[in-house]
């Protein structure tokens, strides 16, 4: 389990985290949701154990912890297999080891076998984006943070790669930290939704949530859930630079 305990954070400018708790259970996909500027992803860097709070504590009690940003960060000069690849190859696993891990989660990422030997730059932004989630599930992590990682792309294959995801959880059990400015988002794939305050951020709501796929039923949850007034107070608060 990811546990974070009564953390404060202030950066030059002030505080941005206070006295936030916060747990992720294995085999669970908890959505972190908020207003632009809010800390969620400082709280994200907290967790990955890249950012120090100065108060509270952190206890990670899982034994690999991967992260898929906002922009798919590939090497340019790299194919798709070999960028999936890549953080195989920095734990020593050998070539052909390495490269038929990450081509069974390319394939059912919905990669095709022409794609694999292709660069960044020949790539749709889609496609980009599904191997950098390869790239982070290749390693078998049993913790996966993700910040916000469809957010560039449009509504049919954001939902495609939610399900995606959300399949790939269910398949490895594995623990998921999910970043979304998206309520909707947070329906369609949450066992959890999380609702931070305007920065500095403190946790308003903490709900649990069973993943829905239809379209008219993820509004209609996204609606009942807009209509809790804390949740509705927080999302409505003005973004943050």
């Amino acid at each position: 389990m990811l546990s974070l305990s009564g953390v404060r954070l202030s950066f030059a400018d002030g505080p941005v985290l206070d006295g936030i708790d916060l747990c992720v259970p294995k085999g669970r996909l908890v959505a972190l949701i908020g207003p632009s500027g809010c800390g969620k992803t400082t709280l994200l860097g907290v967790a990955a154990g890249a950012a120090r709070p100065e108060a509270g504590a952190v206890e990670n009690g899982f034994a690999r912890t991967a992260m898929v940003f906002q922009e798919p960060r590939l090497l340019p000069w790299a194919g798709a297999l070999d960028n999936a690849a890549f953080g195989l190859k920095a734990l020593g696993v050998g070539r052909a080891a390495r490269r038929a891990r990450a081509q069974d989660i390319l394939l059912r990422l919905g990669l095709v076998p022409r794609d694999l030997g292709k660069r960044p730059a020949a790539l749709s932004g889609g496609m980009r984006q599904r191997v950098a989630v390869a790239r982070a599930l290749a390693v078998e992590p049993d913790l996966l943070l993700m910040d916000e990682p469809f957010s560039a792309l449009d509504v049919g294959l954001r939902a495609e790669l939610q399900g995606q995801v959300r399949g790939e959880v269910e398949r490895a059990g594995i623990a998921v930290l999910f970043v979304t400015h998206d309520i909707t988002e947070a329906v369609r794939i949450a066992d959890r939704i999380v609702v931070l305050s305007p920065r500095p951020a403190r946790v308003v709501e903490d709900l649990a949530s069973t993943p829905v796929v239809e379209p008219s039923m993820v509004f209609a949850q996204a609606a009942r859930l807009l209509a809790l007034p804390r949740v509705a107070a927080a999302l409505a608060a003005p973004a943050r630079s």
